[in-house]
Parts: C-alpha cells; structure tokens; sequence
C-alpha cells in the first residue's frame, strides 16, 4: 500500500515529502513458464518458499543442491539437460506431493497434490524472465539451482486429514 510521509524540517518553512511504497510494489512477479513436458503446470512462488509455508504435508523434504543425475535417497534425478530442465523418479514406495525448482530470481512449484502426488515428472524448469512465445531454452530459462521435493509414502496424507 503506498503511504505518504511529511517530514518536518526544523523551523523550516519547507516540508519534504516521501512517497514509500514497498520494494515487492517495483519487482515484476516471475512469469512460471511453459508447462513443457510436465504433467502439471509450474507455479511462480514469491519469496523465500518452503512447503510449509505453502500448506504442503510431508513426511519429509529432500533438497538436492547442486542439481546433478544421481540417485538421493529415494529420488532419482534422471535427467538434467543444459542444467535447465530437470526430470525425476521417486522409488521405496514414495511419492513427490510437490517439487520447488530454484533458479535465477526465483521458484516454481509443481503440486501434485490434486493427482494423489507422483511417481516420476519431467522438463521442470525455474520460472522465466521473458515475453517471448514461445519461450527459448538457451536463452529464457535460468539454471536450476536447487530441487526439493515433498515425499510422502502410500498412505500417509490420508493419515494426516
């Protein structure tokens, strides 16, 4: 909300005035992007994103940083080409309720909660910072950064209800 402030300058006849406003009010809100090969579409998330802050249930988070293939624990990066788009599976009877790409001056959150949450996902990318259509992998998308993604076995959101 924008505020104005008169400040008195001594005996002065003079006032300065200041408009404030806040530093969020000047900074355009991430563009999530393409949906790509995902089967859901990414969401653009501000500020400093956690699954808990998001209302997110998990039995527990897995981040992995630096983004690399490989297998965590029970997640497997399966894929990471040019380090901008990132494919997964999840194993041991675990499933990824959401996932938060980060990346550039942002984070994308994938929720799968509406799908029971998943097994396996791919093409996740970081939100873009362009107007172009369609968006260019080379020059649009930023490096993935970070993934962490929301695990929960068989079972255990319907435990939490």
């Amino acid at each position: 909300m924008m505020g104005l402030r008169l400040i008195g300058l001594g005996l002065a006849t003079a006032a300065a005035v200041a408009v404030t406003a806040p530093a969020s009010a000047f900074v355009a809100a991430p563009n999530p992007g393409p949906q790509l090969g995902a089967d859901v579409p990414p969401t653009a998330v501000e500020g400093d994103a956690t699954f808990k802050r998001l209302g997110f249930k998990c039995e527990f988070t897995l981040e992995v940083k630096p983004v690399k293939k490989g297998q965590f624990g029970p997640v497997s990066v399966t894929k990471v080409v040019r380090g901008k788009l990132v494919d997964f599976r999840v194993e041991d009877g675990y499933e990824a309720e959401g996932v938060l790409i980060r990346g550039g001056q942002g984070t994308n959150l994938y929720d799968y909660r509406a799908m029971d949450g998943v097994t396996k996902d791919q093409d996740l990318h970081t939100p873009v910072y362009t107007s172009h259509v369609p968006a260019d992998l080379e020059t649009d998308f930023h490096k993935v950064r970070s993934v962490e993604f929301c695990l929960n076995m068989d079972g255990y959101r319907a435990n939490q209800a």
